[in-house]
């Protein structure tokens, strides 16, 4: 089949409503398109000048399901850093102008997402402020820890595959979300593998799980708060940062980025280098831990130490105008401040994913997690020292437990959090 190839000004109708295709902004002869491996994606726009993207996909691409995908994928346009979600999957019964081209058959209309990819920042060399490696890796672990609390996974994060809104330091973007991972999703055919320069040796097996981006994501996010650094924006020589082949080697980039990032915290070193000599990607960092390190640098904790506030020291307690002694309540929250939140992590129907998470205001810090048999915690069955801030409850057998995490650094202590009860069933 002859690939679609249209002339700028082309008009396509779809839904209804005709769209014409956008002129280059640099060759105004030629239709804006961007080559995307798999497919090529065209600018177009309705007779509002709102603008749009049509990606067609070339002959060869797989479209077994593309429109269940396409339905199955638009509940999640409302998530965070998820909008090209919000896609519509031609046919003949929606596009009038596949009886001229049956080649847009299963195209996808999607919105236009204004910005840069990562790849074009790096390749342009542009250049960053501290605050901007700082916000823009907020933003993106923000967007990574979103789709892990839905349990989704995108499954080929890497440098193309992001968009930053740069022009005005807001959003970021994914893009070439064919292959998310999502509860009851198909699996594909021939799987994902990863991107190079992103790729965990574990990739080449296929990525399909919730954890599958957890290992580019800590590429991409040391990449962005490295790159204010001149130094380091000017070791790139290669189309990638940290070339494949030196994936999990002590090379030079990667000591370089150890320098760059221990400037920012201890944290976001221990996270590189945990996600840079691990095994396997489920041993990788979680979307959280990163986003709680960069949320610490960027919002540190008002908290000084680790003993908790007395009574009697907490003017928001007691004051002139408060003299009556304080309630339990009061005690309570006053000294458990800075205690870890626990929560259920859901899935993206709100169910229960298996897993136990929490978060906290104490920055750098391992935990420990207490699982009793009895909501006092006479009877604690395990104690773990964890680095991570999540508990698989798969660890467990059937049972009833009842669960309680608190930060422990130097020898010091923080307050317990609060108690959840889960109920562990038979498979």
């Amino acid at each position: 089949m002859v690939e679609f190839s249209p002339p700028p000004g082309y008009i396509i109708e779809i839904n209804g409503s005709k769209y014409e295709v956008c002129n280059h902004p640099e060759a105004n002869h030629l239709a804006f398109g961007i080559e995307q491996g798999e497919a090529i994606v065209y600018q177009i726009k309705n007779l509002s000048h709102e603008y749009f993207a049509l990606k067609i996909f070339k002959s060869d691409y797989p479209k077994d399901n593309i429109i269940q995908k396409t339905t199955e994928l638009k509940k999640f346009s409302k998530l965070n850093g998820l909008s090209v979600c919000n896609r519509t999957c031609l046919t003949e019964s929606n596009s009038r102008s596949i009886r001229q081209h049956p080649e847009l058959k299963n195209s996808i209309l999607m919105p236009w997402i204004k910005g840069e990819t990562w790849s074009s920042i790096i390749q342009k060399k542009f250049e960053f402020k501290k605050s901007h490696s700082l916000g823009f890796a907020k933003k993106l672990s923000d967007v990574m820890y979103n789709l892990e609390k839905h349990n989704l996974a995108h499954c080929d994060i890497s440098d193309g595959n992001v968009i930053l809104d740069i022009e005005n330091g807001g959003y970021v973007e994914l893009i070439d979300i064919e292959h998310l991972y999502y509860k009851n999703s198909n699996k594909p055919e021939h799987l994902p593998a990863g991107s190079n320069g992103y790729a965990h040796k574990e990739a080449k097996q296929g990525l399909w799980s919730e954890t599958s981006d957890r290992f580019a994501l800590a590429i991409l996010l040391t990449e962005i708060i490295c790159w204010h650094n001149k130094d380091f924006r000017d070791s790139v020589v290669n189309e990638n940062i940290f070339p494949q082949d030196f994936i999990h080697a002590s090379c030079e980039q990667y000591l370089l980025a150890k320098k760059i990032l221990s400037t920012f915290s201890k944290k976001l070193v221990s996270l590189f280098e945990s996600a840079w000599s691990s095994e396997y990607i489920i041993e990788c960092p979680t979307a959280f831990d990163w986003f709680s390190a960069i949320d610490n640098i960027s919002n540190p904790s008002p908290v000084k130490g680790w003993k908790p506030l007395l009574p009697i020291k907490n003017n928001n307690i007691r004051s002139k105008s408060n003299p009556k002694p304080p309630t339990v309540e009061q005690i309570t929250k006053s000294a458990h401040s800075n205690a870890p939140e626990l929560f259920y992590s859901k899935d993206q129907d709100g169910f229960s994913s298996g897993v136990i998470r929490w978060i906290t205001n104490m920055a750098e810090t391992d935990f420990e997690l207490q699982v009793a048999k009895d909501v006092n915690f006479k009877e604690v069955i395990k104690i773990s020292k964890i680095i991570k801030r999540e508990f698989i409850l798969s660890e467990l057998s059937p049972d009833v437990y009842f669960l309680r995490v608190r930060a422990i650094k130097d020898g010091g202590l923080g307050g317990w959090s609060n108690v959840l009860k889960i109920s562990i069933n038979e498979k």
